[in-house]
């Protein structure tokens, strides 16, 4: 069985603005797969669809601008012991709200299941408290703070840590060569610490990387078809059901296809190297303003995978930096870097220079 569509997708379907190519493969895993059957049959009886959000915000990041077509069920109100105060993103499954933890007196994000979706609620609500689970999982600075997963009545939350910036993509557009890597070895220091926790993250890409602008922090999230790293979880061959890998019609992000290791599209068993392969498309695509290997659909992508990456003519990435992305990037993952860690050490090396080199063969050799 093919995996499980994305919420958003499902949420697109049920409107009838699902890309033809998707909808028959979506079509098809609906036959075979109960639980997605019991999302979209939720989605029609509460007659909604993938609900769209002007200017959608990712996950965490805080934007005041009015959000068309969105639900107010919640604005002004409280759940448990938080008070909803503004609505700044959502999705097919459910919405994401600014908050406030009284008893802490701190603010929060708070990401709330659809109301609409409340008969299907027990089949939601693990996809919720198995996402807590995978973030309250890892303690790091570059990895999401999950506080609270609970229920009020229907409504499913998880409370979490709120970041006010923009995403890892947004941010590190236009910077220097030097800041993007930067930026990137953090976000990948996050991504290392969920797999020193037994998780394979299996959907990096960098708008589910935020950045808290006011101290550049940056932050690893969405960890909601995570796995972990046992024989039961990673080994079993998924391949993605969505054919358009960067919109639907609604405007909701589908992308994760396009930063998927050749290994995961062809639902072979996946392990740490997919989140290298998709780590480094992603450093790829900041460094050089497009993804090593493009495409619309998947089988496109496929396609160009079958050719080997070229940088960008005229760019000033060091030559070095390109041949540690085009490891990260090799088609057969025994090819590839084997950990994120290593990886990190050389661009953080290549991004010193040799001054940088230098400073560490002295500092070797004065402790020798």
């Amino acid at each position: 069985m093919t995996a499980c569509p994305d919420d958003d997708t499902l949420g697109a379907m049920v409107d009838r603005s699902l890309a033809a190519d998707a909808l028959e493969s979506v079509s098809t895993h609906l036959d075979d797969c109960a639980t997605c059957r019991a999302v979209v049959l939720a989605a029609v009886r509460g007659g909604i669809g993938a609900q769209p959000i002007a200017d959608t915000a990712p996950v965490t990041v805080v934007e005041r601008t009015p959000v068309s077509g969105a639900p107010s069920f919640t604005v002004g109100g409280k759940i448990g012991r938080y008070d909803v105060h503004a609505l700044i993103g959502g999705g097919g499954m459910g919405h994401v709200y600014e908050a406030h933890d009284k008893e802490l007196d701190r603010a929060i994000a708070l990401k709330i299941l659809r109301p609409e979706l409340r008969s299907s609620t027990a089949v939601l609500a693990e996809r919720l408290i198995r996402e807590s689970r995978m973030m309250a999982k890892v303690v790091h600075p570059s990895v999401i703070t999950v506080y609270d997963v609970g229920r009020e009545g229907d409504a499913v939350f998880i409370a979490m840590e709120l970041i006010r910036g923009d995403t890892l993509g947004g941010y590190a557009r236009g910077k220097p060569w030097q800041q993007i890597v930067a930026l990137y070895e953090r976000a990948g220091e996050g991504l290392a610490a969920a797999h020193e926790a037994g998780i394979v993250h299996r959907d990096f890409k960098p708008d589910n990387v935020l950045i808290d602008t006011a101290t550049e922090r940056v932050v690893v999230t969405d960890f909601g078809i995570a796995r972990t790293g046992t024989a039961g979880d990673v080994a079993t061959g998924e391949r993605p059901a969505v054919g358009d890998v960067k919109l639907t019609t609604t405007g909701a992000a589908i992308g994760t296809p396009a930063y998927m290791a050749p290994e995961q599209l062809a639902g072979r068993p996946i392990d740490v190297r997919a989140d290298v392969f998709a780590f480094s498309v992603s450093l790829w695509e900041g460094l050089f303003g497009e993804r090593p290997f493009p495409g619309t659909t998947v089988k496109a992508i496929e396609e160009a995978m079958r050719r080997p990456p070229r940088a960008v003519a005229g760019a000033s990435v060091p030559r070095r930096v390109v041949k540690i992305l085009e490891r990260g990037l090799a088609i057969d993952p025994d090819d590839r870097w084997s950990a994120l860690s290593p990886m990190l050490s050389e661009l953080a090396a290549a991004r010193r220079g040799r001054r940088g080199a230098w400073i560490a063969a002295a500092a070797i050799a004065v402790a020798a």
